[in-house]
């Protein structure tokens, strides 16, 4: 209320509320505060926006620029400590930490997806032929070369050659389809819907949409 018919601007110096350039409200001053310790711009940039603007940054990165347009600083850890709230600094805190793991070369996680646990394993320990590691926390098997789960009955070498067949049979499957009458498998590179099979024992003509 505004009984007096005062200015906007004395009604805010006198209940100690500034407007945030963001969502256009009155907010009590105690919700401004320096956003990284580098910025020298004025503080009109409310708490509640900046959380909402690290929030949504935090969805695609954990660097997390200031929001003021004309600053742009990063805003480092102990700035976060400062300026996020509880809930988002834990959710920042362990993003800053699996982008610290995910840095070191020996660090795998596990491959169970119901296990959040992780481990450090030093090349030179795992045998070349048998580099089979095991989660400490659920006792789940995987494969440190491949990062996957660990590939039973096979070794490295067998399994990349297994996998190497797999993705050209996918290749195939994806690209080519069998001719109507022969079975060969073509592969089409341009032109109309109509091709004409290679064998010239065949020689078949079909619509390539409708095999």
């Amino acid at each position: 209320m505004n009984p007096f018919n005062l200015p906007k601007i004395i009604i805010n110096r006198f209940t100690r509320k500034t407007e945030c350039v963001i969502c256009f409200k009155s907010q009590p001053k105690s919700l401004f505060h320096k956003i990284t310790t580098n910025c020298n711009h004025e503080l009109n940039i409310c708490k509640l926006c900046v959380n909402k603007h690290i929030s949504i940054q935090l969805d695609n990165n954990v660097d997390v620029n200031c929001p003021f347009v004309e600053c742009q600083q990063k805003i480092q850890y102990d700035d976060m400590k400062e300026i996020a709230n509880e809930k988002l600094f834990e959710r920042y805190d362990k993003m800053m930490l699996y982008q610290a793991l995910n840095e070191i070369p020996e660090f795998r996680w596990c491959n169970n997806s119901r296990c959040k646990f992780g481990q450090i394993y030093i090349q030179e320990e795992c045998e070349p032929c048998d580099p089979k590691i095991t989660c400490k926390d659920c006792g789940k098997e995987s494969c440190y070369v491949h990062d996957i789960s660990w590939h039973q009955g096979l070794t490295c070498s067998e399994y990349e050659e297994i996998d190497e067949i797999k993705a050209t049979q996918d290749y195939i499957d994806k690209k080519t389809k069998s001719c109507p009458s022969c079975g060969v498998r073509i592969i089409k590179s341009g032109g109309c819907d109509e091709v004409q099979c290679g064998i010239k024992s065949c020689r078949r003509t079909f619509s390539w949409k409708h095999v």
